[in-house]
Parts: structure tokens; sequence; C-alpha cells
């Protein structure tokens, strides 16, 4: 199987493209003049969509010509040959429609959900930067002048503070651009170590891997091939070590997904299910019921994170407004209780 291209199209388009093939297929249309038209049709990647029509054009599969193209996913590939060699490509692009439209969304409520708690942490940081480097010093010289001065603490506190904010601002700026990067040497070791360390991207990852393991059997693709799909389409492929000892547990044990388990895919209570299904009903069926389980964990995790991340960051702006006041106000009340 081939390596995961890095310029692949995302869920969204992707699922526009499978939908539109497939309904052209529905209603009667051939591939390449349905291909043809998208081509003619297209405001972006119209050479791209060119270039699929004169290969199939020319009689090459559309498989192979998808695959030719480095932009679609071994699962888009490997889908589609199998709906050619069973005559049931409408059926399978179909299939990835729906697949991908649903990781779309899925996706676009994720990032969403980020961006809220992101984008208030960050209002709260700049407010704060605002307060300890612009503010506070503009009262400093006025007490000075009325022979009071802040205490020491409060000055150190005040500089750290301001020093702490804009820190978190140019990290967290930075986590966005490296996070965000299709591409660098510089943020695939970062997501290599979020991945490693994350649970909630473990259990979406596994969400992901078995749903793909499940569509793929569920259309007798071969139990080898299925895994390997399943664990590049669930992100996996930075670890091509675990997934060799699986396909060779597989291979050795007849069919035998123990070698996931040990890989750190699946717990015991998920190999159960597996080898239930295995050995007494489908297992598409199994991995199904498994990839909703992991996306129950995925909200579970993501749901408790964000009820501990949003009080910490509105206690810690109500702490830093307090101090500012505090700041201002107890010299102001010195001077007062001077004057009484």
């Amino acid at each position: 199987m081939r390596k995961r291209r890095t310029h692949e199209w995302d869920e969204e388009r992707m699922a526009g493209f499978c939908l539109q093939v497939s309904l052209f297929l529905q209603a009667g249309i051939s591939l390449s003049d349905g291909l043809e038209s998208m081509a003619q049709e297209a405001e972006e990647d119209q050479e791209m969509l060119g270039r699929l029509f004169r290969g199939v054009k020319s009689g090459a599969l559309f498989s192979d010509v998808l695959e030719k193209e480095g932009i679609f996913p071994s699962l888009v590939t490997a889908m589609v040959k199998n709906g050619q060699e069973n005559g049931e490509l409408k059926q399978r692009l179909g299939q990835l429609a729906a697949f991908y439209k649903r990781e779309a969304k899925r996706k676009r409520q994720i990032v969403d959900g980020w961006i809220t708690s992101g984008g208030m942490a960050a209002s709260f940081l700049i407010v704060l930067f605002i307060l300890f480097t612009q503010v506070l010093p503009v009262f400093e010289p006025v007490y000075v002048q009325m022979g009071m001065r802040m205490p020491r603490i409060f000055q150190v506190v005040s500089l750290a503070g301001g020093i702490v904010c804009g820190g978190g601002l140019i990290c967290g700026g930075m986590a966005v651009v490296i996070l965000s990067a299709s591409q660098g040497s510089l943020a695939e070791p970062v997501r290599r170590w979020v991945r490693r360390k994350s649970k909630i991207w473990r259990a979406e990852s596994g969400r992901r891997f078995a749903l793909v393991l499940a569509m793929a059997l569920k259309n007798c693709l071969e139990l080898e091939a299925s895994v390997w799909l399943a664990w590049e389409e669930g992100g996996f492929q930075g670890i091509p070590g675990d997934l060799k000892t699986c396909i060779q547990r597989i291979q050795k044990e007849a069919g035998s997904l123990d070698g996931i388990g040990e890989a750190g895919r699946f717990g015991r209570y998920h190999l159960l299910m597996i080898q239930g299904g295995m050995h007494s009903g489908p297992l598409d069926g199994i991995m199904e019921e498994i990839a909703k389980d992991y996306e129950q964990q995925a909200e579970r995790l993501r749901t408790q994170l964000l009820v501990w991340i949003e009080p910490i960051l509105g206690g810690i702006f109500a702490g830093g407004t307090g101090f500012v006041l505090l700041c201002v106000m107890l010299p102001l009340a010195g001077v007062v209780a001077g004057m009484g």
C-alpha cells in the first residue's frame, strides 16, 4: 500500500467528488462523460479533472487513474477498484461520499469547539497583557508624584504577569501555525508527540480505524488489505513497525486480529468483541459498534477537558484583573488615608 500523501484533499472535497461521480453513474451517464462535464464546469482543479477524464477515456482503470494522480487516499482507490471488479462502482462511491461527509461534519464540530475555547483564552490573555504592560505602568509615575509607591511585590508580579501573558500568546500562535501547517519538518514531530500523548486523539483515531475496517470488510475486501486501509485512515502510518507485527500475526494465525491489540490499538474488552465477531457473527458489525464506543470516549474526554479549561481560564482572568485593581487601589487608599 502506498503512503498517505501530504497534499490530499480534505474530507469535504473528497466527499463532494465521490458524490458527484456517484450521481453521474446513477443517472446513467458514463464515467468519462461525467468526468469531462466536471472538468468543464470546475472552478478549481480543472487540470486534475481533465487528466482523470483523459486517463479514463484512454481505457485505463478509474482506480489506476486516481492512484496515479496522488491526491486520493488508498481507501478511495481500493474501494473504487473493488467497485469496478464487482460492477458496483456507484455504490462504493456513494459509501465513500457518506463516510467523508460524516468525517467532514465531525471535524468541523471539533474544530469549532477548539476555536471557541482558544479564542476565549486568547482574549483573556490579551486583556491581561494590556493591563499588566500598559495600564499599570501609567499609574506608577502618578503615585510617585504623590509621594507614594506601589509595593515591590506588586511590581514584580506585574512584570511576571506581562511576561507570562505575552509568552502564552506567542506560544499559542506558534502552536496554531505548526499544527495547521500541512507540511514541514517541525510540524510532523509535534503532531507525532501530540498523538502519543493525547487520549482524545487515540480515541478519534481508533474510531476512524474501526469505521474504515468495518466498511472494507462489509464490501468483502481481504482482511490484510482492510487492516492496511484502516491503519492509514486512522493516522497510524507513522508507526509502521506495529502494523507489520499486526499483519504478520494475521497471516500466521489465519485472520486473528490479536496483533492489533498488542500494538496498542484496542483494549481487552474490544478484542473480546472482535474475537466473538470473527467466530460467531459479522465482524463488520462488531467494528461499527467499537467505532461508536470510541466516539463516545472521545466526546467524553473532550467534554471533560473543556469542563476543566473554562473555569481555569475564568479564574485566571478574574485573578489577574483583581490583582490589577488591587495594585491601583491600595496606594490610592493610602493617599486617601493620609489626607484624612
